[in-house]
């Protein structure tokens, strides 16, 4: 019964962990290890359970970081409702495009550390939806809404600026709601199922 009840617990801390890749790994490396060794997987993976969601453990020790909402869109349009940012300057914004990738994001503090990584997944992210698109159009928009931990403001117009110029470099059209605004929106997202994705990393 304690072989079954430490196979239980390690599937559980499975289903627990909703870490991406790290559950693909586990899973590959539990089917190699001898029965006798669940124990021992099952330690382990509650041990990166237990680091990633523990609210007081060392940020160097998370998994994921940087949050991106993709979307493809058929319209897409917004306008500046008012300032989320006390310095942000004063403006009165509107704007629309079609057939574009639009890319909600979020910057935790700890992807200042590394920054230049986050950069080079984030264009390649975008390129990668805007190619299976065949569309050159696309819309940044800084969204601090999806993790608990928020990056300061100057780190997400950083990265922002870096992804910006690469997608330039390469021939995209890049288009930013304004940095440090709220903000309406309209949208119509395509129905396909690659129109709608999430990503962290």
């Amino acid at each position: 019964m304690d072989l079954y009840r430490e196979r239980f617990w390690y599937l559980a801390a499975i289903i627990l962990m909703q870490c991406g890749k790290a559950v693909a790994v586990c899973k590959d490396w539990s089917l190699r290890l001898p029965a006798t060794a669940c124990g021992l997987a099952m330690r382990k993976v509650l041990s990166v359970v237990a680091r990633e969601r523990s609210d007081c453990g060392d940020p160097k020790n998370k998994l994921f970081s940087m949050k991106l909402l993709l979307f493809y869109t058929h319209t897409f349009s917004f306008k500046t409702a008012e300032k989320g940012l006390a310095d942000a300057p004063d403006m009165d914004v509107e704007d629309s495009l079609q057939d574009g990738v639009v890319i909600f994001f979020h910057v935790e503090a700890e992807d200042e550390e590394k920054q230049n990584k986050v950069v080079q997944k984030f264009t390649k992210n975008v390129k990668w939806l805007a190619r299976k698109f065949g569309t050159t159009n696309v819309v940044l928009h800084s969204f601090n809404h999806l993790s608990l931990s928020k990056g300061p403001p100057e780190l997400a117009k950083s990265i922002l600026d870096q992804v910006t110029e690469r997608l330039e470099r390469t021939g995209f059209q890049v288009t930013h709601t304004p940095f440090g605004y709220f903000n309406e929106f309209q949208m119509h997202v395509a129905g396909d199922s690659l129109a709608k994705v999430y990503k962290e990393f």
